[in-house]
């Protein structure tokens, strides 16, 4: 921790913990669910594509401007696909 910095307050850092977990869990229930009625090979490759469907709505519901590193983790992202 650098000096001066300090922790998030509890207000702040508790609902971020909760969104997360409920979402990590929401996201892992439609995973296995997607699995028994895709197959695993189809679910996965759908699971897959989520961080370009995240960067996408970043970009177009956020107005995240489209950078050079955005670029190049896209391209990353696709190669890993």
């Amino acid at each position: 921790m650098v000096a001066g910095e300090s922790w998030p307050q509890w207000s702040v850092a508790l609902p971020a913990a909760l969104l997360g977990l409920v979402s990590c869990g929401v996201s892992l229930v439609l995973f296995v669910k997607a699995m028994r009625h895709l197959g695993a090979s189809r679910a996965g490759a759908y699971f897959s594509v989520a961080p370009f469907c995240g960067a996408m709505l970043a970009v177009l519901l956020l107005n995240e401007p489209v950078t050079w590193p955005l670029l190049g983790a896209a391209g990353l992202m696709a190669l890993g696909v």
